[in-house]
């Protein structure tokens, strides 16, 4: 999926299809992050849907998306991760330096993985695998989440003006 492809979907079909990509940004590790909040900024700016709403609705879709991967993770993590290790070798290496950070900085650990690209979606599936005080699990992501989502779309809002959907 381009920047054109998620810029005409939300300029679209609107800020409902914001939601929907960015629960899937957090669920889905092959969806492109770099992409997706930079193009809600794009949107905010050019097609007046107010740079907060769209803070606010990335920031609650971050949320909903990490919570589903959490008890992804929680009921299947163990099985989903010796299969991702499988059918993906290149990944081993991120989900290890997600786990040693985690171990390292207990939950502030949760928020510093939220700001590192890749290894930010595999920290939910992680948390929940390993059964991560779920209420801390969140308490320690939205400040992360918020971050990550912040950057993008600010980035899209200030510097996307040239960008045409």
């Amino acid at each position: 999926m381009t920047m054109q492809d998620i810029l005409y979907y939300i300029h679209t079909y609107g800020l409902i299809v914001l939601f929907l990509m960015v629960v899937g940004e957090y669920c889905v590790p092959a969806i492109p992050t770099g992409i997706v909040m930079p193009a809600a900024g794009i949107i905010a700016g050019q097609a007046h849907k107010g740079i907060i709403n769209v803070m606010l609705i990335s920031l609650i879709a971050g949320v909903v998306g990490s919570i589903i991967l959490y008890f992804i993770g929680y009921f299947l993590g163990s099985t989903i991760l010796e299969k991702l290790k499988i059918k993906h070798p290149k990944i081993e290496d991120k989900l290890e330096k997600t786990e040693k950070i985690l171990e390292k900085h207990s939950f502030l650990g949760i928020f510093i993985c939220r700001l590192i690209p890749i290894i930010r979606t595999y920290v939910s599936l992680i948390c929940g695998t390993v059964k991560v005080n779920f209420l801390k699990f969140i308490i320690f992501s939205i400040p992360g989440i918020f971050c990550w989502n912040f950057t993008g779309i600010v980035v899209g809002y200030f510097f996307g003006g040239k960008i045409r959907f």
